[in-house]
């Protein structure tokens, strides 16, 4: 006979959940294999992550679809909520899980682009941000507020706004440098 004790069996994910703390982050739900096939970001990781195995949520074929293929779920704490939405974008381009097809979608998030390889910088909205010669800042969940912020952000401190290529000294651009 062994000394050894028999680990516990793993939790039911619907249990597991129960045991996650009352703070931001972003839950992992995983497959049979253990790929994760579903990331979500919380104010509350227990009240969110608890809500998926819940009888209203299956009365939603979607979510009860998600469910079924659950087995194991793991989460990430955050320090807020803009940190866990921002974990919860990044994972969710890096992994591609299956049931994320709202971020999945050819759907890309704003970002805030300065350029910083330029004499008078730019301070732009993009959705493409350039790899090189930028400071990004993002991703946004809003285009409309982070529009309306750079232009309060322009009014404030009158950076240039245009894409002409302003070099320093050259007459012709006078009227165009601050």
């Amino acid at each position: 006979m062994s000394d050894q004790t028999p680990s516990p069996a793993p939790l039911d994910p619907g249990d597991k959940v129960r045991t996650f703390p009352q703070s931001p982050g972003v839950y992992l739900m995983k497959d049979d294999k253990g790929r994760v096939i579903y990331i979500g970001k919380a104010v509350n990781l227990r009240n969110r992550a608890g809500s998926y195995f819940t009888k209203a949520a299956r009365l939603d074929r979607r979510t009860a679809d998600l469910v079924r293929e659950i087995r194991d779920i793991d989460y990430i704490e955050c320090d807020s909520e803009v940190d866990a939405l921002l974990m919860e974008a990044r994972l969710v381009k890096d992994t591609q899980p299956l049931f994320n097809q709202e971020l999945k979608d050819d759907k890309t998030f704003p970002y805030l682009q300065i350029t910083t390889r330029e004499d008078y910088p730019r301070v732009e909205f993009t959705r493409k941000p350039r790899a090189k010669g930028t400071r990004l800042y993002g991703p946004f969940t809003s285009a409309k507020k982070l529009r309306a912020t750079i232009t309060v952000l322009q009014r404030i401190f009158r950076f240039r706004n245009c894409t002409l290529d302003i070099k320093e000294g050259e007459e012709r651009w006078q009227w165009f440098r601050p």
